[in-house]
This record gives structure tokens, C-alpha cells and sequence, in this order.
């Protein structure tokens, strides 16, 4: 018969997990340093490739350390804290709160970072969702057609720039500005007065700016 997973056991790898976290975080930050530097006067597409790489690696870490300690199970605290030279496993220690030193009482509090981290993802994990309805509600609803000239300009530009034929662009009305979303299929949205409201060459150079945002994958 299935049974859920032991609570503690679950928060415990999570607080160890995120404390790993933080000197992957580090080794990672020091790669993209790396990276930029050494290809500061190469193409973006390379710094984008080595973030994405990244960021995946570090998920994984993230993961990989929490399967680590949900294996160990109860015997986690022992194993790490025999890394770090402790005498006894602080889980278990009979020393009152106020004897334990910084270190111990860090690693004895795994359950709390790990609810704490559960929590703030739990409502970043929210935030993101209601972002993502934005956005869907943004690409599908009160969208029209781009002038027929500027379709084709808008076409031109974007061949130029190199960005993907896969960028679409429409006048939408809901936003105020021009703005651009979405990672596989890329849309660049403008405001019902934006080809009324300035000359080409002002309406030119803000599609330029949004799709040098695409090119550089930075939006």
C-alpha cells in the first residue's frame, strides 16, 4: 500500500538542499562571470546558451541534493554533520539551544529553512501563475493586424535583426506601450495609438529596440 512521506523527512531535505544551494549559487555565479568576460565581444546567443545552461544545472543540483538527503533519511544529520567535524548528530544532541554553536544550530534547523523555502516558493509559484494567465489572456484576446505596411516592415526589421520568423507582432488593446513575451514563440505587442501617435522613423526605432530585446533574449 502507498504511503505519503514522512513531513520532517520531506523539509529536512529541503532545508539541506537549500543550503547547498548557496555555495552552488557561488560556483555558478563565478561561471557566468567567467563567461561574460570571456565573451564579452562575442555574439549574446553564447551568454544566453551558457544562462540557460546554468540555470538548468543548478535545478538539477537543487534536486539531485534533495533526492541525496531524502535517501539518507534519518541518518541525513549524521552523515553531513560528520563532514563538517562535529561530534554528534545535532537532530539527536542532548546540548541546550544555547550551547550549540552558529554551525550546529544552522544544521539543526533544516526543517524550518526547508517550510520557509516550501512557503516563499509556494507564493512565488502563485505570483507566476497569475502572470502566465496575464499573458495568455495577452496573446489571445483584443489583438488586431498591424497596418499592412508595417506587417511588412515589421517583417523586414525582424529579418535584419536575425530574430526567429517565428515573432509575431499585433496592435493589442490592452496594453499602454509596446511590450514583448514568450520564450518559444516570441509576440511584440503594441498600443492602438502607436503608428498614429509617432512618425515611421520613431515607430521604427521602437520595434528595432524590442526586437534587439529578442536578439538578445533579454526581455
Amino acid at each position: 500500500m502507498w504511503h505519503l512521506p514522512d513531513l520532517t523527512l520531506v523539509l529536512d531535505s529541503l532545508g539541506w538542499a537549500v543550503l547547498h544551494s548557496t555555495w552552488q549559487g557561488v560556483l555558478a555565479a563565478i561561471f557566468i562571470w567567467a563567461i561574460r568576460v570571456a565573451t564579452k565581444d562575442s555574439a549574446a546567443d553564447i551568454r544566453y546558451i551558457a544562462g540557460m545552461v546554468t540555470m538548468v544545472g543548478l535545478l538539477a543540483a537543487f534536486i539531485g541534493t534533495f533526492l541525496y538527503y531524502f535517501g539518507l533519511g534519518t541518518s541525513a544529520a549524521e552523515t553531513t554533520l560528520s563532514l563538517f567535524g562535529l561530534a554528534e548528530p545535532v537532530g539527536i544532541t542532548t546540548a541546550t539551544p544555547g550551547t550549540l554553536s552558529p554551525l550546529a544550530l544552522l544544521l539543526n534547523s533544516t526543517n524550518f529553512i526547508g517550510a520557509t523555502w516550501a512557503v516563499c516558493f509556494a507564493v512565488l509559484g502563485a505570483r507566476y501563475l497569475a502572470a502566465f494567465r496575464l499573458t495568455h489572456k495577452l496573446r489571445k484576446t483584443g489583438l488586431s493586424d498591424l497596418p499592412s505596411a508595417w506587417q511588412h516592415r515589421f517583417a523586414t526589421l525582424a529579418r535584419k535583426c536575425n530574430v526567429s520568423n517565428r515573432t509575431t507582432a499585433f496592435i493589442s488593446e490592452h496594453v499602454s506601450s509596446p511590450i514583448t513575451f514568450g520564450f518559444f514563440k516570441p509576440i511584440v505587442l503594441f498600443p492602438s495609438w502607436f503608428f498614429t501617435g509617432m512618425d515611421a522613423e520613431q515607430c521604427e526605432a521602437v520595434i528595432l529596440h524590442e526586437l534587439a530585446h529578442i536578439r538578445r533574449h533579454d526581455y
